[in-house]
Parts: structure tokens; C-alpha cells; sequence
């Protein structure tokens, strides 16, 4: 599905491969986000850490849940331990 026809405060997936963000938005350093809603032609969503990221509302994403959503942090510092 398209970001735009998500429902609102769900947690999301990103499968597109050409992803946008809109100028001045944080980089994505994650693949699920949660989301927000939409704002003309970009969309407001956070990732993990609470940065909010503006991808485009036509990016393709599929719903998942928030376990997932938090388990990208739990990754992110088992990798930092690794180094």
C-alpha cells in the first residue's frame, strides 16, 4: 500500500527501494517507522529514536507492529557492543 492510504499512528515497514524524504527532514536510518499523518505531499512519521522523518506520502510500506518497531533499537545496540 501507499503511505498515504496507512492508517494513522501504525507502525510501518518501508518496502520501496526509491525512497524520498523531503528536504530538511532527518536522514532514515530505519526501515520501520511509526506514522503520523499526512502533510500535502510528505507525510510525518518518527523513527525509533523519536527523529521525525517526512518521507513521500506515495512511499510503498506495509503495517507491522510496534515489537518490531522497537526491536531496530535492541539491534542498533547489540551492534554498537560489537564493536
Amino acid at each position: 500500500m501507499k503511505l498515504y492510504q496507512a492508517p494513522r499512528f501504525s507502525y510501518l515497514k518501508i518496502i520501496d527501494n526509491d525512497i524520498i524524504v523531503a528536504p530538511m527532514s532527518c536522514p532514515l536510518n530505519y526501515d520501520i517507522i511509526y506514522f503520523d499523518n499526512i502533510d500535502g505531499m510528505f507525510s510525518v512519521c518518527k523513527d525509533i529514536e523519536g527523529n521525525i522523518i517526512k518521507l513521500a506520502a506515495w512511499t510503498k510500506v506495509k503495517v507491522t507492529g510496534k515489537k518490531k518497531f522497537e526491536a531496530q533499537l535492541n539491534n542498533k545496540n547489540e551492534t554498537l557492543l560489537k564493536r
